[in-house]
C-alpha cells in the first residue's frame, strides 16, 4: 500500500501466540535492556574476579595500581608525604588541646588498625579517624559556633576558623550528621575545588551507645566502637598513649582494641596485605574495582 501525504503511519506489532499485541519499539526497548544489565553484570563481576598484579609498598602486599584511600594520591609519592604530615600536624593539635581541656579520645577504625600494624598510616590510608567522649564533642561544638566562618567548596560542610591552644586551625560540621566534625591544622589547609578531591582533616566522631549499652561511632553510617557493653570513655583508664607516626596521641587500651579489630576486620587485620586482596573480603574487592574503573577525578587530574 502506497501512502499518502498526511496518511498515519501505524506502528508494526507482531502477534504472539496467546493473542497479545507487541510493537516492534517495545519489543527493541526490551532487548536493548537486556543487553545493557547483561554488560553492567559481566563489567561490575570481572573487578571481584580479577587478578591483582601486586607490589609491596612498607612490608605491606598492595595492588600494584594502588591510589591513597580519600585523595586518591600514588603511592608512594611526596604528595602523600606532605599530606599525611598535615594530619598528623593536627592530631597534635588535638592531643594538645585533650590535655588542655580534659577530655578522652582514641584512634578508630583505619586509624587504630595501622597503629596496631604498622605504628602509623597504613600505606594506603590518608586520613585520621578519632572518637572522643561527652567533653570533646562540646569542645569541638564550641570551637566551631564561636569560630569565624569561611567558605568551603564542600556543601557537605561548613567550615570556620577558630584558635586551638595557641594553634590557628579550620574546624568543620558535617551539614547532616552535626556531631561529626574535622580538623584542619591551619586556614592553609582548607582546599579549593581543583586542588584536592575532598576537603580532608581529621575525622572527629562523638561516641555513642545503643541501649544495651555498647559503644558505637556516630558516622554516615553506625559503626561499632572499640569498647564494651558499659565501658566509660570519661574513665581516662580506658586509654593509653601512643606513638603514631612519631606523634604522640591517645589509643583504646590493646586489649580492648586488638578484640575491636578481630570484631571489625577479623583475623585478616593481622595480615599485612591490601582488604581488595582478601579473597574473603568480596566487597571489598568489589569496591576496589569499582573506585579504580570510574575513579574519574584521578583520570582528569593526572599531571
Amino acid at each position: 500500500m502506497r501512502l499518502k501525504p498526511g496518511d498515519k503511519i501505524e506502528e508494526l506489532s507482531l502477534m504472539s501466540i496467546d493473542g497479545r499485541e507487541f510493537n516492534i519499539k517495545d519489543i527493541t526497548i526490551a532487548i536493548l535492556r537486556i543487553i545493557a544489565i547483561a554488560a553492567f553484570l559481566i563489567y561490575f563481576l570481572a573487578g571481584y574476579f580479577r587478578t591483582f598484579e601486586t607490589t609491596t609498598v612498607d612490608g605491606f602486599l598492595v595492588p600494584a595500581d594502588i591510589l591513597s584511600q580519600h585523595q586518591r594520591y600514588p603511592i608512594p609519592s611526596d604528595a602523600l608525604i606532605d599530606y599525611k604530615r598535615t594530619q598528623c600536624v593536627a592530631l597534635s593539635i588535638i592531643e594538645d588541646a585533650a590535655k588542655n581541656k580534659v577530655f578522652n579520645y582514641t584512634l578508630v577504625a583505619g586509624s587504630l588498625l595501622g597503629l596496631h600494624s604498622c605504628d602509623g598510616f597504613l600505606p594506603w590510608d590518608d586520613d585520621i579517624d578519632l572518637i572522643v567522649d561527652t567533653n570533646g564533642e562540646q569542645f569541638f561544638s564550641s570551637q566551631w559556633t564561636e569560630g569565624q566562618v569561611v567558605a568551603c567548596f564542600d556543601r557537605r560542610w561548613r567550615a570556620r576558623i577558630t584558635t586551638i591552644v595557641g594553634h590557628r586551625c579550620v574546624v568543620l560540621r558535617n551539614n547532616k550528621h552535626r556531631a561529626w566534625f574535622k580538623l584542619l591544622s591551619s586556614p592553609e589547609e582548607l582546599p579549593v575545588k581543583k586542588d584536592r578531591r575532598d576537603v580532608g582533616g581529621v575525622d572527629i566522631f562523638p561516641i555513642r551507645f545503643d541501649r544495651l549499652g555498647r559503644p558505637w561511632e556516630l558516622a554516615i553510617r553506625r559503626k561499632p566502637a572499640p569498647g564494651f557493653p558499659g565501658i566509660d570513655y570519661s574513665d581516662s583508664s580506658m586509654f593509653e598513649q601512643v606513638q603514631f607516626d612519631s606523634h604522640t596521641t591517645r589509643a583504646i587500651r590493646a586489649d580492648i582494641a586488638e578484640d575491636y579489630l578481630a570484631s571489625v576486620y577479623n583475623q585478616n587485620w593481622m595480615r599485612n596485605i591490601h582488604p581488595a586482596l582478601h579473597k574473603k573480603h568480596s566487597m571489598a574487592r568489589l569496591g576496589y574495582s569499582w573506585k579504580r574503573r570510574f575513579d574519574l577525578y584521578t583520570l582528569f587530574h593526572q599531571s
